[in-house]
C-alpha cells in the first residue's frame, strides 16, 4: 500500500546552567536578595530590584546584568558611583563571588550560589 512511515526526530538536549547568586545588604538597607538569571535595578527608588535606603545611593543607581554565567554590575550615572572591593566601577564589571560591592555608602556582599 505504499505508505510513508514518519521518522522520530530526537532533538539534542541543550542544558542551560541556572544562573544563582545571593547579594546580602551589610550597610544602608538590610536584606539577602536571592539573584536569578535576569537583569536587577539597584537604588533607593521604591520601582528598584534591590531597594537601598542610604541617603548616598541614587534613585536609580546601579544595575545588575547578565554576562554568560555571570553578572555584571554596571553604574547608572549614579552621584556617589559604584566600587567593587573599594575600586570605582567603570563602564560594567564582571562579578566572580566574594565581592563587596559599594552603591554611594551602602554596601552589600555579592556570592555565587551553587
Amino acid at each position: 500500500m505504499g505508505g510513508r512511515q514518519a521518522e522520530e526526530v530526537i532533538a539534542p538536549t541543550i542544558r542551560i546552567p541556572k544562573l544563582r547568586a545571593r547579594l546580602t545588604v551589610m550597610k544602608g538597607g538590610s536584606g539577602t536578595h536571592e539573584l536569578e538569571a535576569r537583569e536587577y535595578t539597584i537604588g533607593r527608588s521604591s520601582h528598584s530590584d534591590v531597594v537601598l535606603m542610604d541617603p548616598s545611593v541614587s534613585g536609580h543607581h546601579a544595575k545588575l546584568t547578565l554576562h554568560g554565567d555571570a553578572f555584571a554590575v554596571v553604574d547608572l550615572g549614579s552621584t556617589n558611583g559604584t566600587t567593587v572591593d573599594g575600586r570605582p566601577v567603570q563602564g560594567s564589571y564582571v562579578l566572580r563571588g566574594g565581592e563587596t560591592v559599594g552603591f554611594g555608602e551602602a554596601r552589600a556582599r555579592y556570592e555565587k550560589v551553587g
